[in-house]
């Protein structure tokens, strides 16, 4: 996995997104997006002034990590309309050792097992919100997996999120479910 050194890179000068938009005139959102790993394309113009302002090489801007994570959702038989019923397969692999471990666990409004991380669904007709809470075996192995980088182990929950989030839009104009578009997925 590849992450952009922006974040760190800031905090080590103490500078701020707004500072670095006034000084190079890249947007505040595309600093943002590449701040937070948002972003999986960035314009190589933009990669270059940032490296310029920052007085940095091009290989200082970019982290490998020997790690792919790969997640799937997918409903299940307890999904139906208007009741969500969706299992989640995370596989995170460390490349440079050749290990993995996969995780499976349900997100199951009706079931009650030991493999269910669903905690609530609430919605004040505007935004709703999906509360997740997984097992410390597996928030334990992300720590792990990840050295306890903050920012890395934030990009493994984007992705868990992001992945949630696009299955269950995806069903909602499919007509599958008929639940509100989750906004947010938080987890405890």
């Amino acid at each position: 996995m590849i992450r952009y050194n922006l974040n760190k890179l800031l905090g080590e000068r103490n500078l701020k997104i707004s500072k670095v938009f006034v000084d190079t005139g890249i947007s505040r959102s595309t600093l943002t997006k590449i701040v937070n790993n948002q972003s999986s394309m960035v314009q190589t113009e933009t990669i270059d002034k940032l490296c310029q302002y920052l007085k940095i090489d091009v290989s200082e801007f970019f982290e490998y990590i020997p790690i792919e994570i790969d997640v799937n959702a997918f409903f299940n038989e307890y999904s139906s309309f208007g009741v969500l019923g969706m299992d989640l397969i995370i596989k995170i692999k460390d490349t440079l050792h050749n290990q993995g471990k996969e995780f499976v666990y349900s997100i199951n409004e009706n079931e009650n097992t030991e493999d269910n991380i669903f905690q609530d669904l609430k919605s004040d007709g505007k935004i709703t919100t999906l509360k997740l809470k997984f097992p410390i075996s597996f928030k334990d192995y992300a720590s792990k997996i990840t050295q306890n980088d903050y920012g890395f182990n934030r990009d493994i929950y984007i992705k868990i999120e992001n992945e949630i989030r696009n299955t269950i839009r995806k069903a909602i104009i499919e007509g599958n479910l008929v639940i509100n578009n989750v906004d947010i997925v938080e987890f405890l």
